[in-house]
C-alpha cells in the first residue's frame, strides 16, 4: 500500500511539470547555454529585504519561480523556436504579444490554471545566439504582475494594456 501511496504522489509530481519546464530541462543541458533558475526559496529571501520600489516588492510576493535560457544556439534556435511556435499554444498557453525590432522578436505567453495566470513566458529570438533568450516566469501572476515586470525590466510600453 506504501509503494502505492508513494507512486501516485511520484506520478503526480511528474504530471505537475509544465511545457514550458520540459523545455527549459531539454535545452538547459544543452553546450553553451546559460541556464538559470532562481527559487521559491530565494524569492521569498529577497521577499523580506525592504526597499523602496513598492512594485518590486509586491512582484516578488507574488512569484514562485524564474528560469532563463540564454545563448541557445543558432542550430537549435530555429528547432527552439518551431516548438515553442507550434507547442505552446497546444499546451494551453496563450500568446499575449510580441515586438519585432531589428531582426529580434520576443513574444510573451501566459498559461492558465482555473482561469489564473500562473506561467508568463518570454522568448526571444535573435539573428545571433546572444539574441536568444528564454524565460520562464512562474506564480500568481495577474496583469498588475506584468505592468510591474514591465516597470522593473525597463518596458514601461506594457503598462497601457488594460485588464478586461
Amino acid at each position: 500500500m506504501i509503494v502505492l501511496i508513494i507512486g501516485f504522489i511520484s506520478l503526480n509530481a511528474i504530471a505537475q511539470e509544465s511545457y514550458a519546464d520540459k523545455l527549459f530541462d531539454k535545452y538547459s543541458s544543452e553546450k553553451g547555454v546559460t541556464s538559470i533558475v532562481i527559487s521559491k526559496y530565494m524569492i521569498t529571501m529577497f521577499s523580506n529585504m525592504e526597499t523602496d520600489d513598492k512594485d518590486f516588492d509586491d512582484m516578488i510576493n507574488v512569484l514562485s519561480g524564474i528560469k532563463m535560457l540564454s545563448g541557445i544556439s543558432e542550430s537549435s534556435s530555429d528547432n527552439f523556436y518551431k516548438k515553442i511556435r507550434q507547442n505552446l499554444p497546444e499546451f494551453g498557453y496563450n500568446e499575449l504579444m510580441y515586438v519585432t525590432e531589428g531582426g529580434n522578436q520576443l513574444k510573451f505567453f501566459v498559461h492558465e490554471n482555473n482561469k489564473k495566470i500562473d506561467e508568463l513566458v518570454l522568448v526571444s529570438i535573435g539573428e545571433k545566439e546572444d539574441g536568444n533568450l528564454f524565460i520562464l516566469i512562474q506564480g500568481d501572476i495577474n496583469l498588475k504582475t506584468i505592468h510591474r515586470i514591465a516597470k522593473v525590466n525597463g518596458l514601461e510600453k506594457l503598462e497601457n494594456i488594460k485588464e478586461k
